[in-house]
């Protein structure tokens, strides 16, 4: 099973978690994204997917002014993808009753947080 966000509940004793895969949840947000949304993930596994799957590649400086104000150390580093959404989510091709699935989505990444050493490859 694919691991990925967490959804939280009440129980008897409490709040619990159980896993909820990335592109599951993804999928389930993308018809209530605005136009030109620019989706960012500090999600280990995600990035790791996404890197894994050749989607991610620099922060080009000509998409610099959607990240006006932001600190250059949270900009250092990131990494970006723009594809179909139906790519994103790991179908290939978008499925006709699912119109929003064809558009583009702009995904920048945040590198892990112990580095690419310890998330099993340099880079």
């Amino acid at each position: 099973a694919e691991a990925g966000f967490a959804a939280a509940s009440d129980d008897q004793d409490g709040v619990f978690e159980a896993p909820v895969a990335w592109r599951t949840a993804l999928e389930a947000m993308l018809p209530f994204l605005p136009d030109r949304a620019l989706l960012f993930t500090n999600d280990e596994r995600m990035t790791l997917d996404l890197r894994d799957n050749g989607m991610l590649r620099p922060f080009p400086e000509d998409r610099a002014a959607r990240l006006a104000g932001w600190p250059v150390e949270l900009t250092s580093g990131l990494l970006y993808a723009q594809l179909p959404a139906y790519r994103l989510v790991g179908r290939k091709s978008p499925p006709p009753e699912r119109p929003w699935l064809s558009r583009e989505i702009e995904v920048l990444a945040a590198r892990p947080m112990g580095g690419w050493a310890n998330a099993g490859e340099d880079g």
